[in-house]
C-alpha cells in the first residue's frame, strides 16, 4: 500500500517549475491529493495483480500478396492535364534548390 502525504506541495511546485507552468497554492494542495489518490489506486491494483504467469496471445503478421495498386500510367494524362506549366513532355515547376 503507500503511505500518506506521498506527494507534498514543495514537489508539485517542482514538477510545476518543470513543466514551466504557474500554479496556485490551492491548486498545489488539490494536485497533491490527486495524485496521492491515483497512486493510491494504483498501489491497490498492483496488489490485485494476479501473480500467475500470464501468457500473452501470438502474434503474427498477416501477409498479403503484392500487387499493383492500379494500371501504370492510368492516370498520368489526367495528372498532366491539370498541372499549370509544361515544357514539351515535362512538367516544370519552381527552383527551389540553390547550388553555390
Amino acid at each position: 500500500m503507500y503511505s500518506s502525504s506521498m506527494i507534498t506541495p514543495d514537489e508539485i511546485e517542482k514538477f510545476a517549475d518543470l513543466a514551466r507552468i504557474n500554479i496556485s497554492d490551492s491548486e498545489k494542495k488539490r494536485f497533491a491529493e490527486d495524485i496521492e489518490s491515483i497512486l493510491g489506486y494504483v498501489g491497490v491494483v498492483s496488489e490485485n495483480v494476479s501473480k500467475e504467469k500470464i501468457e500473452a496471445p501470438e502474434h503474427r503478421n498477416v501477409m498479403r500478396e503484392d500487387g499493383e495498386p492500379h494500371k501504370t500510367g492510368e492516370y498520368t494524362e489526367k495528372i498532366v492535364e491539370q498541372f499549370p506549366k509544361k515544357d514539351g513532355d515535362y512538367l516544370s515547376v519552381k527552383k527551389i534548390i540553390e547550388q553555390d
